[in-house]
């Protein structure tokens, strides 16, 4: 058999550690949630949070990505013309 255990040492799967949080600020269009619906279908290892509301303070997200205990933030924020 060439599945066999070498020197003790089993064949132990690797499991992705890595976590993104996926979030967007609030007033995006139908075609930015599409698109976060999307990277969400991409990004097995995602996980999800409501809009944020974030008023100029952006480290609000760091906060967020670390009570979720998430590596990575994906952000997407959207302004309006002016």
């Amino acid at each position: 058999d060439d599945e066999r255990i070498v020197e003790g040492k089993a064949k132990i799967a690797y499991t992705n550690k890595q976590r993104v949080l996926i979030l967007s600020s609030r007033g995006i269009t139908a075609r930015y949630r599409h698109l976060l619906e999307d990277f969400k279908k991409l990004i097995p290892h995602h996980k999800k949070d409501n809009k944020l509301d974030d008023k100029g303070d952006i480290h609000a997200v760091n906060e967020i990505a670390d009570m979720k205990s998430c590596n990575q933030v994906l952000y997407l924020e959207t302004r309006k013309h002016q």
